[in-house]
């Protein structure tokens, strides 16, 4: 899998330089008030993710949050403020350690908007498309509906495959 991902970054033009990070792996977890959501609260990602630090962020949220309606959302790192930035919200992105970089993302309104029109439809794309039961649907659903009222989120970034 990894060297055919190699394969058409090149073929693309887009193979990664030393500075740039192309992840594989990844998970993006959204905060939850109430514990026994805390295990249905992340969600692996399912796209590459592409990472320049100090430049920019690119990753498109997994079915599994967004159905196979979410975009790739490109954020662009603004020197003065240290943030990323984009016209679906701003993110702040720090190392972890040598393995993992953390970016803790605030979507804009008009993403939010986005979010909730997808939202209705969640449930029977769970139960269609994704192996879940029941049980992990409903809890994921109930996740996603706080998501919709308050996009906010953290994607960790894996720049190594032992995660």
């Amino acid at each position: 899998m990894k060297q055919y991902l190699l394969t058409v970054l090149l073929c693309l033009g887009m193979l990664p330089t030393q500075a740039q990070v192309v992840s594989l792996t990844g998970r993006y977890d959204v905060p939850v008030e109430e514990q026994e959501l805390a295990p249905f609260a992340s969600f692996d990602m399912s796209s590459p993710i592409f990472f320049t630090e100090g430049e920019s962020l690119s990753y498109k949220l997994p079915p599994s949050m967004m159905t196979d309606e979410a975009k790739m959302m490109e954020f662009t790192f603004n020197k003065e403020s240290g943030l990323y930035e984009s016209q679906h919200g701003v993110g702040k992105c720090e190392d972890l350690n040598d393995a993992v970089v953390k970016c803790d993302i605030a979507y804009s309104d008009s993403y939010g908007d986005i979010i909730r029109d997808v939202n209705p439809h969640m449930e029977d794309f769970l139960r269609d498309h994704l192996s879940m039961s029941e049980e992990e649907i409903k809890q994921r659903m109930r996740v996603l509906d706080g998501f919709s009222g308050d996009p906010i989120g953290s994607l960790f970034i894996y720049k190594s495959a032992q995660y």
